[in-house]
């Protein structure tokens, strides 16, 4: 249903909380690390992080990827020739070969 995007939101967030604490704990020992300020350490994974995640939710909630192409589309366009509602509900999405369905 419309738990997937949250699911992917959540995985990415708590990426980029481990990310920070790593960096934050060992940046100061890590090569080229060492040369930059303590303030990059929190910075730096979540202003990559970030956008990333929010590209891909803004992908998937217009039906498309960003580069127009139809990666992710509602499932019920895909199959016109038979009725398929009891393996893909209505407002389930299908992600090239990635059934979210529960």
């Amino acid at each position: 249903m419309t738990w997937l995007p949250y699911h992917f939101s959540g995985m990415g967030l708590s990426y980029i909380i481990l990310l920070t604490a790593y960096y934050v704990d060992n940046g100061p020992r890590l090569p080229v690390w060492d040369r930059l300020p303590h303030i990059v350490y929190w910075v730096l994974p979540a202003a990559v992080g970030v956008p990333l995640i929010l590209r891909s939710l803004a992908a998937t909630h217009v039906g498309a990827t960003l580069d127009g192409s139809d990666l992710v589309t509602r499932s019920m366009s895909d199959h016109h020739d038979h009725d398929d509602r009891d393996d893909h509900p209505e407002g389930t999405w299908k992600i090239e070969g990635f059934d979210a369905s529960p």
